[in-house]
């Protein structure tokens, strides 16, 4: 070969090395931004992930509840946990118990019973799990009773004043440990300073294990005046009490505003470490979801003996409060599922989540590919390939709080609740 032949070769190679490393150094151009405001680090993401979508295809493996006569019978499914051996462990609020199935779909054992005795509860609220044992959360007085692993019983946790100058029993509405970070959101409930009103702190808390409040990290008042009894969905309904989760650090991951595309991070001392955001147009909702949604909470309030009125939000939450929206997966990456990924979703395809790394990049979507109604079914990550889905979870909820109501306004009866096994299709 030529000298010539060499140095046109060198040279072709060298332009090629220049035209290549300024995209491997630069930033991706779909980066987050990083700015600061007072203080707090806020990541402000675009309305694109920076790497695209991509699909995975779940597998059926077992399957319990339903029409089958003999299979499982299930009453109101409202939450799912799993362990590190990927057992699966399930709330039914009805029967007061929790079944354990094995990762094959295996029942090893049945939790709790209904009672007021050691191990028993009476309409519990949320499933936890934590280091030592199973809990069961209860509303009011909250509280959360433990059972070891094999079911025994492990005493009680009774949330209590856990700061000087709070007042007001507090009720517990769900419940995540994680890190040995237990959290809990509810109300603090008091007499307001007139007849027939209630003072209501709406809060996410972290808790000891003697029941102290010992961190506050985030809360919104919304008082009741029973004189003239008027329930808003947005504000009576906050979005941390279902769109919370906790990182395997221990972090707090918490949507704090209904209506803003936005995750708060927490230490677990309370600092407020950052912000993500991402560019989200609410979704407005139809006249028959809205239906559904008013049927939802006028089932919820029955109880309450008083006239109301009700106030139902035309547009969704940002973030898909009623369908647990938030999990930390093993690598520190947050997914979370906005109300947009539920709905105009491809066929066979029932979800899809914004998935963001550790610094709180929008990095990919994350569409699931599996049978179910996005209006009503829930999925539960168990492992990172062993996923549960819930059907009909959002009515289940919805029935927690009073008679009940199907997601379909027009529903006579619903269909009995099914828990389905699937590992992700490698």
């Amino acid at each position: 070969m030529s000298r010539s032949h060499v140095s046109v070769r060198r040279a072709a190679a060298r332009a090629a090395l220049c035209l290549l490393l300024p995209t491997a150094l630069a930033p991706p151009a779909t980066a987050g931004r990083i700015v600061e405001q007072e203080g707090v680090i806020h990541v402000l993401n675009g309305a694109e992930p920076r790497d695209g979508g991509r699909t995975i295809t779940l597998d059926e493996t077992w399957r319990v509840g339903g029409d089958d006569e003999e299979s499982l019978l299930l009453g109101l499914v409202t939450e799912v946990g799993g362990d590190a051996d990927g057992n699966v462990y399930v709330m039914d609020a009805q029967l007061c118990q929790v079944h354990v199935f094995a990762p094959d779909g295996e029942l090893l054992r049945t939790l709790f019973r209904q009672g007021e005795g050691p191990g028993e509860v009476y309409r519990p609220r949320d499933l936890v799990l934590l280091p030592d044992g199973v809990g069961l959360g209860e509303e009011f007085p909250g509280k959360i009773t433990m059972v070891d692993y094999e079911g025994l019983p492990h005493g009680r946790i009774a949330l209590g004043t856990g700061r000087e100058g709070q007042a007001g029993n507090p009720a517990l509405t769900s419940a995540h440990c994680g890190g040995g970070n237990l959290v809990v959101s509810g109300v603090r409930i008091s007499r307001g300073e007139e007849p027939g009103t209630q003072k209501r702190i709406n809060f996410l808390a972290r808790f000891d294990r003697e029941g102290a409040e010992t961190v506050r990290y985030l809360e919104r008042r919304a008082d009741y005046d029973f004189t003239d009894f008027t329930f808003s969905e947005r504000l009576h309904t906050p979005s941390f009490w279902w769109g919370f989760t906790v990182g395997p650090d221990g972090r707090v991951y918490a949507a704090a505003d209904n209506d803003r595309y936005a995750v708060s991070v927490f230490r677990p001392d309370g600092t407020l470490e950052r912000v993500i955001e991402r560019e989200c147009r609410l979704r407005r909702r139809g006249a028959e979801e809205i239906a559904a949604m008013r049927a939802n909470y006028e089932s919820a309030l029955s109880g309450a003996g008083i006239p109301f009125t009700l106030e139902i939000s035309e547009t969704d939450p940002a973030i898909s409060i009623w369908h647990r929206p938030l999990r930390v997966d093993a690598g520190g990456r947050l997914w979370v599922l906005a109300s947009g990924g539920l709905h105009d979703q491809p066929e066979g395809v029932l979800c899809t989540y914004d998935v963001f790394d550790a610094e709180g990049h929008f990095v990919e979507q994350v569409s699931v590919r599996c049978e179910g109604d996005p209006d009503a079914d829930v999925l539960f990550w168990i492992t990172e390939d062993r996923i549960v889905l819930v059907t009909g979870y959002t009515g289940a909820l919805a029935a927690q709080f009073g008679r009940g109501s199907a997601v379909d306004a027009d529903e006579e009866e619903a269909s009995p609740q099914e828990v389905v096994g699937f590992t992700v299709r490698r």
